[in-house]
């Protein structure tokens, strides 16, 4: 079962068109291709700024991120972060939301926790 659940196609999830073009960059799949939730979930680094990205619906499948930097784009909010991140850059972006972590950000054991968030003109 949990193999047909990896199979599923992801790709109409990322509804950023800009998240969705650095994502089949990063698992080098060409575009005529779907994404499944298998090509993402191992993926523990996810370094995306400088890529206008407006939105990051669909970062929920990258289940094993402990590094995420989105810094230098155009977000305005953030969706809830993956509970195993450890790094997360997020400056010089339109933010006017305080961002959602996970209900175990704060209970798993972890060495350090780094963040740089800044916040857009309200």
């Amino acid at each position: 079962m949990s193999n047909v659940i990896n199979q599923i196609d992801i790709t109409t999830d990322f509804t950023d068109p800009d998240f969705l073009a650095a994502v089949y960059e990063i698992i080098e799949k060409p575009t005529t291709e779907p994404i499944y939730k298998s090509d993402v979930e191992a993926i523990d680094m996810l370094e995306i700024e400088g890529r206008d990205i407006k939105s990051l619906n669909g970062l929920e499948h990258f289940s094993a991120i402990t590094l995420l930097n989105c810094s230098n784009n155009c977000l305005t909010a953030l969706p809830e972060l993956p509970s195993g991140l450890l790094v997360f850059f997020c400056g010089n972006n339109q933010l006017t939301k305080l961002l959602s972590i996970s209900r175990n950000w704060s209970t798993r054991p972890r060495k350090t926790v780094h963040s740089s968030v800044n916040f857009g003109p309200q």
